[in-house]
Parts: C-alpha cells; sequence; structure tokens
C-alpha cells in the first residue's frame, strides 16, 4: 500500500492561486513541508535566478465563511472567523483565507469549482501590527477578529475593530499584493 500525503484544502487551493501569479517558467517554485507539523510555515515559495535562491516562508490560516441572512448590523453576504495567533519566527507571511460557495445555487451538485476562496496576505510585520490592534469594542485585546465580503475584490473588516468602522482591507487581498511579494523575495 502506498502511503499517503494529505494537505488541508485551504492550503491546496493558496498554493494553486500562488501558482497562478508565480509561475513555474518565470523561475518560481512552491514548495510544501513534507511533514505537517512543520513549526513555523505551511507553504514556501522560491524564486531561482540563475544559480542563486530566495524563499519567503508563509503560514495559512482558514476560516469558514458564514453565509446566508447577515446579522442586521452587517451588510456583508460572506463573513469570516479567525482567532489571534503568535505569529512564528519562522514565518515570512501570514495568509488569511476563507472559503466560500461561488455560486448558492444548492440544486446541483457540489464540485471544487463550486468553492472559492478569498485570500489576504499580510507580511509577518504588517500581520503583528493588525493582531496588536485587533480590540473589543471596551478596548481590551480580542482573540477572535473577521472580514465580511460581497464579492471577492472587496473586504471588510467586521470584528476585531474597536470602533467597528468596517475599515477596508481589499488592499491586502493576494491578486494586490503580488508586487509586495515579488518585493520580499527580492530583499
Amino acid at each position: 500500500m502506498e502511503p499517503v500525503f494529505t494537505l488541508p484544502y485551504s492550503e491546496f487551493r493558496t498554493a494553486n492561486r500562488l501558482a497562478e501569479f508565480f509561475k513555474k517558467q518565470n523561475g518560481y517554485s512552491i514548495l510544501l513541508p513534507s511533514s505537517r507539523t512543520e513549526k513555523g510555515f505551511d507553504l514556501a515559495l522560491l524564486k531561482q535566478n540563475g544559480g542563486k535562491h530566495k524563499l519567503i516562508t508563509i503560514q495559512v490560516k482558514a476560516s469558514r465563511t458564514y453565509s446566508g441572512k447577515p446579522p442586521k448590523h452587517e451588510p456583508f453576504a460572506y463573513r469570516t472567523w479567525f482567532q489571534t495567533f503568535s505569529v512564528p519566527q519562522e514565518t515570512d507571511w501570514v495568509f488569511l483565507v476563507g472559503m466560500y460557495p461561488g455560486s448558492e445555487d444548492r440544486t446541483r451538485k457540489s464540485s471544487a469549482t463550486w468553492w472559492q476562496e478569498i485570500i489576504l496576505c499580510f507580511s509577518r510585520d504588517e500581520i503583528t501590527e493588525f493582531f496588536s490592534q485587533v480590540k473589543t469594542r471596551k478596548g481590551a485585546p480580542d482573540k477572535f477578529f473577521g472580514f465580511g465580503f460581497n464579492k471577492p475584490t472587496e473586504i471588510y473588516q467586521t470584528r476585531g475593530d474597536q470602533n467597528r468602522e468596517k475599515k477596508d482591507y481589499s488592499a491586502f487581498l493576494l491578486k494586490n499584493r503580488v508586487g509586495k511579494i515579488l518585493q520580499s523575495l527580492s530583499e
């Protein structure tokens, strides 16, 4: 019997999305640790340029995405829910992934293409700063934070913002962060 290697679906989808932006023919490779208990990262992105190599590590955190009729105070069709965590020293980037149904048509069979993902990308420094600002309404540190969206091109913070301003985090979506990720590969 052949041993089986498993990968969480959120990491699989993240690796596939990275491969769309960082193509093999341009010298990029997406690497997975062979141990599912590797400390500090879930994926790595390697840039090869002749004999030189540059690597960044990525920690993937996934959230169930809640859909359906939102509460009165939240005008978003989809809402994510994450828990804060200690950012490992080995992590260069943290990707927050929310899986959601691309179509609410429940009469057809679910397939892999039925599911979509929304990916927020934070550098190590950015996520550390973000966590320092995750607060309850009373100003105490909050263990949870969340985002809401109606379409995959715009996303707003819905929990963890003390003033509940619904801050726009669309600039942190993967497609908008490719330049920053490239920059971190050249540093």
